[in-house]
Protein backbone atom coordinates (compact mmCIF):
# COMPACT_ATOMS: atom_id res chain seq x y z
CA UNK A 1 0.00 0.00 0.00
CA UNK A 2 1.72 3.68 -1.09
CA UNK A 3 0.53 6.06 1.55
CA UNK A 4 0.21 9.92 0.18
CA UNK A 5 1.77 12.52 2.06
CA UNK A 6 -0.86 15.76 2.69
CA UNK A 7 1.20 18.36 3.16
CA UNK A 8 -0.61 21.50 4.34
CA UNK A 9 -1.91 24.36 2.07
CA UNK A 10 0.47 27.72 2.31
CA UNK A 11 -0.55 31.10 1.74
CA UNK A 12 1.15 32.81 -1.22
CA UNK A 13 2.91 35.28 2.04
CA UNK A 14 4.32 32.06 3.16
CA UNK A 15 5.65 30.65 0.54
CA UNK A 16 7.10 34.29 -0.71
CA UNK A 17 8.65 34.31 2.59
CA UNK A 18 10.27 31.25 2.39
CA UNK A 19 11.77 31.63 -1.02
CA UNK A 20 13.39 35.22 0.46
CA UNK A 21 14.49 33.45 3.60
CA UNK A 22 16.08 30.95 1.01
CA UNK A 23 18.20 33.71 -1.22
CA UNK A 24 18.83 35.88 2.28
CA UNK A 25 20.12 32.69 4.34
CA UNK A 26 20.87 30.15 1.60
CA UNK A 27 19.90 27.12 3.99
CA UNK A 28 20.19 23.52 3.54
CA UNK A 29 16.85 22.07 2.73
CA UNK A 30 16.35 20.02 5.68
CA UNK A 31 16.73 23.19 8.21
CA UNK A 32 13.91 24.82 5.53
CA UNK A 33 12.21 22.11 6.25
CA UNK A 34 11.81 22.06 9.74
CA UNK A 35 11.34 25.21 10.22
CA UNK A 36 8.32 25.61 7.88
CA UNK A 37 7.07 21.82 8.33
CA UNK A 38 7.27 21.15 4.81
CA UNK A 39 8.66 18.66 2.79
CA UNK A 40 12.15 18.96 0.34
CA UNK A 41 10.65 18.29 -2.97
CA UNK A 42 7.80 21.05 -2.01
CA UNK A 43 10.22 23.45 -0.72
CA UNK A 44 11.91 23.13 -4.13
CA UNK A 45 8.44 23.34 -6.16
CA UNK A 46 7.69 26.59 -3.98
CA UNK A 47 10.97 28.57 -4.76
CA UNK A 48 11.33 27.85 -8.12
CA UNK A 49 7.71 28.94 -8.68
CA UNK A 50 8.42 31.89 -6.17
CA UNK A 51 11.71 32.94 -8.05
CA UNK A 52 9.63 33.04 -11.49
CA UNK A 53 7.05 35.42 -10.24
CA UNK A 54 9.31 37.76 -9.22
CA UNK A 55 11.36 37.73 -12.11
CA UNK A 56 8.27 38.32 -13.90
CA UNK A 57 7.23 41.10 -11.12
CA UNK A 58 10.42 42.68 -11.32
CA UNK A 59 10.85 42.71 -15.31
CA UNK A 60 9.17 46.16 -15.63
CA UNK A 61 11.04 47.54 -12.81
CA UNK A 62 14.50 46.50 -13.37
CA UNK A 63 15.82 48.29 -16.90
CA UNK A 64 19.30 48.36 -19.01
CA UNK A 65 20.21 51.94 -18.69
CA UNK A 66 20.15 53.73 -21.68
CA UNK A 67 23.81 54.75 -23.23
CA UNK A 68 22.87 58.55 -22.86
CA UNK A 69 21.98 57.07 -18.65
CA UNK A 70 25.01 55.16 -18.31
CA UNK A 71 26.91 58.54 -19.38
CA UNK A 72 25.38 60.25 -16.35
CA UNK A 73 25.95 57.39 -14.41
CA UNK A 74 29.90 57.93 -15.04
CA UNK A 75 29.56 61.34 -14.31
CA UNK A 76 27.51 60.63 -10.94
CA UNK A 77 30.07 58.21 -9.75
CA UNK A 78 33.20 60.27 -10.67
CA UNK A 79 33.89 60.70 -7.01
CA UNK A 80 33.62 56.68 -6.42
CA UNK A 81 36.34 55.64 -8.97
CA UNK A 82 39.97 55.12 -7.82
CA UNK A 83 42.92 54.94 -10.08
CA UNK A 84 42.39 51.66 -12.70
CA UNK A 85 38.77 51.68 -11.52
CA UNK A 86 37.94 55.14 -13.23
CA UNK A 87 35.11 55.07 -15.66
CA UNK A 88 33.46 51.87 -13.63
CA UNK A 89 29.25 52.06 -13.58
CA UNK A 90 28.31 48.79 -12.28
CA UNK A 91 29.05 45.65 -10.43
CA UNK A 92 28.32 41.91 -11.97
CA UNK A 93 27.83 38.86 -10.11
CA UNK A 94 26.91 35.27 -10.81
CA UNK A 95 26.60 32.40 -8.91
CA UNK A 96 24.68 29.11 -8.99
CA UNK A 97 22.05 28.24 -6.32
CA UNK A 98 21.50 24.56 -5.68
CA UNK A 99 18.50 23.06 -5.67
CA UNK A 100 16.95 19.42 -5.03
CA UNK A 101 16.83 17.42 -8.33
CA UNK A 102 13.57 18.14 -10.00
CA UNK A 103 11.66 14.52 -11.41
CA UNK A 104 11.25 16.27 -15.17
CA UNK A 105 13.59 14.86 -16.79
CA UNK A 106 13.97 17.43 -19.22
CA UNK A 107 14.53 19.96 -16.52
CA UNK A 108 17.32 17.77 -14.77
CA UNK A 109 19.24 17.83 -18.20
CA UNK A 110 19.11 21.87 -18.04
CA UNK A 111 19.58 23.08 -14.85
CA UNK A 112 22.82 20.01 -14.07
CA UNK A 113 25.75 21.90 -13.58
CA UNK A 114 28.71 19.22 -14.71
CA UNK A 115 30.92 21.76 -12.84
CA UNK A 116 29.67 21.26 -9.01
CA UNK A 117 28.09 17.97 -10.44
CA UNK A 118 24.56 19.30 -8.90
CA UNK A 119 21.40 20.54 -9.74
CA UNK A 120 21.79 24.21 -9.78
CA UNK A 121 20.21 27.67 -11.17
CA UNK A 122 22.61 29.75 -12.76
CA UNK A 123 21.58 33.70 -11.38
CA UNK A 124 23.42 37.02 -12.94
CA UNK A 125 22.98 40.41 -10.88
CA UNK A 126 24.07 43.54 -12.23
CA UNK A 127 23.78 46.70 -10.15
CA UNK A 128 25.04 50.27 -10.31
CA UNK A 129 27.12 51.51 -8.06
CA UNK A 130 24.36 53.11 -5.82
CA UNK A 131 22.98 49.50 -5.42
CA UNK A 132 20.13 50.20 -8.28
CA UNK A 133 19.89 46.36 -9.66
CA UNK A 134 19.46 46.93 -13.34
CA UNK A 135 19.48 42.98 -14.26
CA UNK A 136 18.88 39.87 -13.06
CA UNK A 137 18.64 37.12 -15.10
CA UNK A 138 19.90 33.26 -15.75
CA UNK A 139 23.61 33.41 -15.90
CA UNK A 140 23.51 30.19 -18.42
CA UNK A 141 21.28 32.66 -20.90
CA UNK A 142 22.83 35.70 -20.62
CA UNK A 143 26.27 34.80 -22.63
Amino acid sequence: MRYVSIQPILSNSTELLITLYWLRQYPIMKCLEAVFDVNERSLARIINRCLIVIRNTMSDLIQWPTDAQFEMYMRDFQHLNIGELKDIVCVVDGTELKVPRPSDTKIQHEIYSSKKKQHSLNVLLVTLLNEKIIFIGDASKSH
